[in-house]
C-alpha cells in the first residue's frame, strides 16, 4: 500500500481532501513514534586504523543491538569508568578505547529509525511492514481529530493506534526472540 493509497483511504473515511505535505509531515511524525516497537534491524560497517578510534554513530540509529571488531569479536558497552574490554557510547561516537587493535573492522547492528517521506514519495511505500501500515490512517485520523475536536472520534481511533502499537511492539519481540520469560532462582532465607 503506498502513501497515496492510505491518503485516498483517509479522505474517504472523513470525506475531506487533505495536501500532500501535511500527510507526509503526520506519517513521518507517526513513523517516528512507532520506531521502538518496529525494531527494523540493519547494519553499518567501519574500517579502522588507529588506536583509540571513534566511530561516528549510524545517522539514523535508534539503538544499538551488538557492536563486533573483527581481530577482537563480539564486545560489549561498558561503564565510563570500567577499564575492562568494551566500547563506551558518548558524543553522538563508539570510543573503543585500549580493546582496539588496528587496523581491525567494526560491525555495527543497530535498530534504526524508518525512512522518513518526502512529497515526491507519495507513490511509495512507507518503510514498516505492510501489515502494520494502517496505524498512519489511525494516527493521521487521530492528529486530525486533535485539530478538529472531535473527542469521540479521536479516542476511538487512538484506542485502536494504542492497540496495534502493542501489537506490533508483541510481534516484533516474538520475531527477534525477545518474548522468552526470564527464570529467576531464590533461596529461601532462614
Amino acid at each position: 500500500m503506498t502513501v497515496n493509497e492510505i491518503k485516498t483511504q483517509i479522505e474517504g473515511k472523513l470525506g475531506l481532501n487533505f495536501d500532500n505535505q501535511k500527510v507526509v509531515d503526520v506519517f513521518n511524525e507517526a513513523m517516528m513514534d512507532l520506531a521502538e516497537v518496529l525494531r527494523l534491524e540493519t547494519r553499518a560497517y567501519a574500517d579502522l586504523t588507529q588506536s583509540h578510534e571513534t566511530v561516528k554513530w549510524p545517522d539514523n540509529m535508534f539503538e544499538p543491538i551488538m557492536v563486533k571488531l573483527d581481530k577482537v569479536g563480539i564486545i560489549t558497552q561498558r561503564n565510563i569508568d570500567d577499564n575492562s574490554e568494551g566500547y563506551q557510547i558518548f558524543g553522538g561516537e563508539f570510543h573503543f578505547g585500549d580493546t582496539l587493535k588496528p587496523p581491525d573492522k567494526c560491525t555495527i547492528w543497530y535498530y534504526r529509525y524508518p525512512e522518513m517521506l518526502t512529497v515526491e514519495d507519495m507513490d511509495e511505500e512507507p518503510d514498516i511492514p505492510k501489515r502494520f501500515r494502517h496505524a498512519l490512517k489511525y494516527y493521521f485520523i487521530i492528529q486530525y481529530q486533535q485539530e478538529d475536536e472531535e473527542l469521540q472520534l479521536e479516542e476511538d481511533y487512538m484506542r485502536k493506534y494504542m492497540t496495534l502499537k502493542m501489537e506490533i511492539d508483541k510481534h516484533t519481540r516474538k520475531q527477534k526472540g525477545m518474548h522468552r520469560t526470564r527464570i529467576a532462582r531464590t533461596r529461601a532465607w532462614r
